[in-house]
């Protein structure tokens, strides 16, 4: 029975490659959702309380917060952020007066009904993340389907736990921001809708997206073509990194792929250089960090590679254990926290904190962890606060034969 895809056309963003793309059918849940069809350029878009405020202060009565508050029945603490908020905005003035230069901005926007519009949304269900692409439907972009061109991709499992899980608004603040992100690159400028504006589907409709992979030829490294067509997926990238680690069958696919382009003559160069725990099971979990380890044609590593092993291994312990509780409370923690944070962990474990502290963990470092991206000090702070309530965790074998290590790694 053929394969039935969504169809996004065909994306090759790789350059050099050994070999042909191949083909991943990756499952999705997709979500529809309803969200406003523009956003205030001018970014005055007013909230309902803003509106109520504006329309009593203009109409000469109560001006004082008390008085609102009786006036609305909202709350005095929110009143008073109102009030700030339009004084902000230059909408009324210390006294609480009308700006009359603003009013057509309000008066006029609030005319104006908000149309909504239907899009969708994707969640990947091998590792449950929301995928950075929004899809808005209308009568020229309905959904296309494509059946398996006499081609069968490697199908990609997922994870039942992520089946009954529908996005939240945030999550397409998330998408919208990515392709915000694309679009600034291009001179664009991207509004976001109120979240109370965003409804989401609850019943999820069932796809497969269409991602080709490749092994680059200038390292031997995979990558997986974004299946909406803009450049390279890390999302899932970082989710097929995970399988990786957990499928032994998705793994043993990968290595006789490269085996299969794989050149004898270099392969038996290779092997008078590979150390005991250069094997295919290894290669198939923890692909760079053994890239930065094999040696090839010194017989010393520079201190460049040694650092990024040491990067890619805090990586991976981290990855290979449940983070997200980790992530949450770095980010609901204020940053100005971090570093006595880090320290505790460090002492707890038995490790000895860097001589002038740690650095706070921006939500942007965290962001680039969860695409996949290995940066030490993200790394480091993640596997201590993972290390702390962990007694299995490999940090904590570290700290008991050498408790400098963390001053050695920052020296280095």
């Amino acid at each position: 029975m053929p394969l039935k895809l969504l169809d996004y056309g065909r994306s090759r963003p790789f350059g050099e490659t050994l070999g042909g793309p191949r083909n991943l059918a990756w499952r999705v849940n997709a979500y529809r959702v309803t969200l406003p069809e523009r956003v205030s350029e001018s970014g005055d878009d007013l909230n309902p309380f803003e509106r109520v405020i504006l329309k009593l202060l203009d109409a000469g009565g109560a001006r004082d917060e008390k008085s609102l508050e009786q006036e609305t029945c909202i709350p005095v603490d929110l009143v008073r952020f109102v009030l700030l908020r339009l004084r902000d905005n230059k909408f009324i003035d210390e006294d609480h007066k009308i700006i009359e230069e603003m009013r057509n901005k309000w008066e006029n926007n609030a005319e104006e009904p908000t149309v909504f519009v239907t899009a969708i949304v994707f969640r990947e269900l091998a590792t449950g993340k929301v995928l950075p692409f929004l899809h808005q439907l209308d009568d020229d972009t309905a959904l296309k389907k494509k059946e398996d061109e006499k081609r069968f991709p490697k199908i990609i499992g997922d994870d039942d736990g992520h089946k009954e899980n529908p996005p939240l608004p945030r999550d397409v603040i998330f998408a919208l921001r990515a392709m915000a992100k694309r679009s600034s690159a291009f001179g664009e400028e991207t509004r976001f809708p109120w979240v109370e504006k965003i409804t989401i589907a609850q019943e999820p409709e069932q796809y497969y997206l269409d991602c080709p992979i490749a092994i680059q030829k200038s390292d031997g490294e995979f990558r997986i073509a974004d299946p909406f067509g803009n450049g390279f997926s890390l999302v899932l990238e970082h989710a097929f990194h995970c399988l990786l680690e957990q499928d032994n069958s998705l793994s043993d696919w990968l290595m006789s792929w490269k085996q299969s382009l794989s050149n004898p003559k270099l392969e038996r160069q290779i092997s008078e250089h590979k150390e005991p725990y250069d094997n295919s099971s290894n290669w198939g979990r923890y692909r760079k960090l053994l890239a930065n380890l094999r040696l090839r044609d010194s017989q010393f590593r520079t201190i460049h590679k040694i650092d990024t092993a040491f990067e890619w291994a805090l990586f991976y312990a981290c990855a290979q254990r449940p983070y997200d509780s980790v992530i949450s409370h770095l980010r609901l923690t204020d940053q100005s926290e971090h570093p006595d944070l880090l320290a505790a962990a460090a002492r707890k474990i038995g490790l000895t904190p860097p001589q002038h502290g740690f650095r706070p963990v921006l939500g942007g470092k965290l962001d680039d962890f969860l695409a996949g991206k290995a940066e030490l000090g993200t790394v480091l702070s993640i596997a201590l606060l993972m290390a702390e309530n962990d007694a299995s965790h490999p940090l904590r074998h570290v700290a008991a034969k050498n408790q400098d290590f963390i001053i050695q790694l920052f020296d280095m």
